[in-house]
């Protein structure tokens, strides 16, 4: 009975745990694998983030100053036996006899210990402790920085397979019309109501329009490829990827009002600051050496046993303590090497110091720059939006027309082109619309989330691209593997 019901249990803890995971796959057994879901397995998996968190760790490890304050232990210890020879007289206790000005050799066995701790300040040391905050700061600033830059790249990799996938749906939907139109046109031939002519015009947009999906396709693979092995996915379990976000127009401010409420959290300015503070200390470490005393203290205990004529064979033990000071006067002469170091260290103070303020006034330029694209994009965007419109309604009257037989095939082969590319053209726009947001955002060191919630236009509409190229049905099981 007990057996039984531990077996129910654990049967009914594991579906328990396969339930939320049904979330995660679509139609047909894909998972779906949202931007977030990939941002998380590259965090995880990427060697990419592995290697920027060691360097991180490393160099907060090499910049612990605890190390400087623990003394410095020694044991050793020592064992002779043999032979000492001696000038002079024969000892009493070993002859008996008084014999002047003579070599006398005497066995002589000894064994020593002593044990050690030593411990040496200097202004530097204090000045390290400074350092190693600044260091901290430094490799954290610049580890943020650098996760910064991969996941844009994810970023632009999972919306790059997207559109790509959109693209090619694009153009199977172009593929299928001029197959069909193919298909019609070949039967209107063999009943004579079309010139050979129009046969030979239908069946190279036909050719067109394969190796335009052809393209598609490729581009698809070669994108997902990437893609895949950006994100370490193991590839076990085929996945679609999520809809494209609505792309929204954004209010924005002047670039000055941006700038100024944004220079204390860009990841550039911050790591600029980050190194100044490192390189002014190192600087102060390096003078600190040299221009303050350093004091060194010991202390040492030890213990000898010694069996010869000259030393009374017995146990003895010592204890000893010393405290010196001493500077260092090369500091204050040019052309040694200890004034070098320090000139060195404080020339790379300036050059950080200066390095900031590049980096700050250079923010200034990125984010006119950010802003402007960001603008420019959604014109272009809502002038594909706007030539998408066209070219369908162009299509849908030029076919009619064709139908109708009041217009030629060329002309059907023209509308069909203009059709695929203005479908791609949308579908360019909004990816580099989405680019330049993201962009920004990172120039001023939000996140995209926080950037468009903050400056959503409520005037407008957003455009939904997803809507704007449908698919025909078959585009869904394009490349789910």
């Amino acid at each position: 009975m007990n057996k039984r019901w531990f077996l129910n249990k654990i049967a009914l803890l594991l579906a328990m745990s396969l339930i939320p995971s049904f979330a995660l796959f679509a139609e047909g057994g894909a998972r779906v694998l949202t931007y977030n879901d990939a941002l998380k397995l590259a965090r995880g998996r990427s060697e990419l983030y592995k290697i920027a968190t060691i360097q991180k760790d490393n160099t907060i490890l090499n910049a612990n100053v605890s190390k400087d304050w623990i003394p410095s232990i020694g044991l050793s210890s020592s064992l002779y036996t043999g032979q000492l020879q001696s000038f002079g007289p024969l000892s009493p206790m070993s002859t008996g006899l008084t014999e002047l000005n003579k070599w006398t050799t005497v066995p002589s066995n000894s064994l020593n210990f002593k044990l050690s701790l030593g411990l040496q300040i200097s202004g530097g040391k204090f000045a390290n402790i400074g350092k190693a905050a600044a260091t901290k700061d430094s490799a954290t600033a610049t580890y943020n920085k650098t996760l910064q830059g991969y996941d844009s790249s994810v970023f632009a990799s999972y919306w790059g397979l997207k559109s790509a996938e959109l693209a090619e749906s694009a153009a199977e939907i172009s593929y299928n019309s001029a197959k069909k139109t193919y298909d019609n046109t070949l039967l209107k031939y063999n009943a004579g109501r079309v010139s050979s002519l129009d046969k030979a015009n239908a069946s190279l947009s036909l050719s067109k329009s394969e190796t335009s999906l052809i393209n598609a396709r490729t581009a698809t693979l070669k994108q997902r490829v990437a893609f895949k092995t950006l994100i370490g996915y193991d590839g076990q379990i085929p996945f679609t990827l999520e809809a494209v976000p609505e792309s929204i127009k954004l209010d924005l401010p002047d670039t000055e009002t941006l700038y100024k409420e944004y220079i204390n959290t860009s990841y550039d300015i911050r790591v600029a600051r980050a190194n100044e503070k490192s390189a002014r200390s190192g600087a102060d470490s390096v003078k600190w050496s040299y221009y303050v005393p350093t004091v060194s203290a010991g202390l040492s205990w030890g213990v000898n046993t010694s069996d010869s004529n000259f030393t009374p064979n017995q146990y003895r033990d010592n204890l000893a303590f010393s405290l010196t000071a001493s500077l260092s006067l090369d500091g204050f002469i040019p052309g040694t090497t200890a004034y070098t170091q320090i000139k060195s260290a404080e020339n790379s103070a300036n050059i950080a110091l200066l390095s900031r303020q590049n980096a700050e006034k250079n923010f200034l330029s990125s984010v006119e720059e950010a802003r402007g694209a960001v603008n420019a994009n959604y014109e272009s965007l809502n002038s594909a939006y706007i030539t998408l419109q066209n070219a369908e309604e162009s299509y849908r009257l030029t076919k009619e027309s064709y139908d109708n037989g009041k217009s030629t095939m060329e002309s059907l082969m023209n509308a069909e082109a203009m059709l695929l590319n203005a479908r791609t053209g949308l579908i360019s726009s909004n990816m580099m619309y989405m680019l330049s947001q993201h962009t920004l955002a990172t120039t001023l060191g939000i996140t995209l989330d926080e950037l468009q919630a903050k400056y959503k236009s409520t005037d407008t509409n957003g455009i939904n691209v997803e809507s704007a190229v449908p698919s025909d049905g078959q585009s869904n099981n394009i490349s789910n593997n």
